[in-house]
């Protein structure tokens, strides 16, 4: 039977949870993304409009891609990016031209939007996907613009606190505050997003989705100096490990002697979740360096109380805060 591409409806939720699924990925983990109950969730998040295409192949999703609008900083001003992402293939049909016919798909859709940039993030030294955008057959030529690194914190030892540096939890008179400063921050750097009063009002409020989130902020003679989130996602979106290499199975084995002395949470066995808490918002001022160090501290320690394995802060190459990590 012939591949068709389509735009998605909530019909194909079931489809793409078993395609994110079934497409790991691998390293010292293989881990996959289960987005059960509801595929969708993430992307209402990413962007306004949004869009997910599948690859139907008879009665099954073999493919998907999506494309998502929203506002970002590049170059100091305000500016509209098509965001690329969700793009998954069966094992199946790696060889075929599905990736290809995906791509085609929401780069004609993009043609009718006409954003400033369309902006997708790969993996490094994955060539199966880098090749894809070299400007052949009437796609897109893409071009690297940056470099962002994903740290995952084990947590294992809490750590002390300076009650000096006057870390508190966000409140609503602070939202104002928190938007000046983290638009002040971002600007700094391209295709950061341009968040709104309301948007830090609806994390404060712990609105659905943000209800298992926290924000604290450092605050020096009542001006917010640092600030920060920490968000448990696992309504929308879990880290699964499908299984353990030799090297990781040894990581785990000896987690789990040090969970017994309750010094951290062991690492979880092939077919557990890594429960994982992950950072966002992350921005400070001219004297904001320690305040936010003493932040991360918070949000460690939490990570301890709450057992969770991973505390996960993806920050730019060059940014500043790497060095606070």
């Amino acid at each position: 039977m012939a591949i068709s591409i389509r735009l998605a409806t909530e019909s194909d939720n079931r489809g793409l949870i078993a395609l994110a699924r079934k497409s790991p990925m691998k390293g010292l983990l293989t881990l996959y993304i289960d987005r059960a109950p509801d595929f969708f969730s993430l992307n209402r998040l990413q962007g306004d409009p949004w869009r997910v295409y599948v690859a139907e192949d008879g009665d099954q999703v073999a493919g998907s891609i999506s494309i998502a609008y929203r506002d970002v900083f590049a170059c100091g001003k305000t500016t509209r990016i098509a965001y690329l992402s969700d793009m998954k293939i069966l094992p199946s049909h790696r060889n075929s031209t599905v990736a290809f016919r995906l791509i085609k798909a929401v780069h004609e859709y993009e043609r009718t939007m006409g954003a400033d940039y369309f902006i997708c993030s790969v993996i490094k030294g994955n060539e199966s996907v880098i090749n894809l955008f070299h400007g052949r057959a009437g796609l897109p030529r893409m071009h690297a613009v940056g470099e962002v690194v994903i740290h995952n914190i084990i947590p294992v030892f809490r750590k002390h606190t300076n009650v000096r540096e006057n870390v508190r939890a966000a409140t609503m008179e602070d939202a104002g505050k928190m938007k000046i400063l983290f638009e002040r921050f971002s600007q700094q750097y391209n295709f950061t997003p341009r968040l709104e009063e309301n948007y830090f009002r609806r994390i404060i409020r712990h609105e659905e989705p943000f209800q298992n989130s926290n924000h604290f902020v450092s605050e020096r003679a009542g001006t917010i100096v640092a600030m920060a989130s920490a968000w448990d996602q696992t309504s929308m979106k879990n880290l699964v490990v499908e299984k353990h290499s030799i090297a990781s199975r040894s990581l785990v084995y000896f987690s789990r002697l040090a969970a017994l002395t309750g010094i951290m949470s062991g690492l979880p066995e092939a077919g557990k979740v890594i429960r994982t808490l992950q950072m966002r918002h992350l921005a400070i001022d001219e004297i904001g360096e320690s305040g936010l160090r003493e932040i991360l501290k918070w949000f460690y320690n939490m990570c301890l109380e709450m057992r969770y394995h991973i505390l996960q802060i993806v920050v730019a190459e060059a940014d500043p805060i790497a060095s606070l990590l």
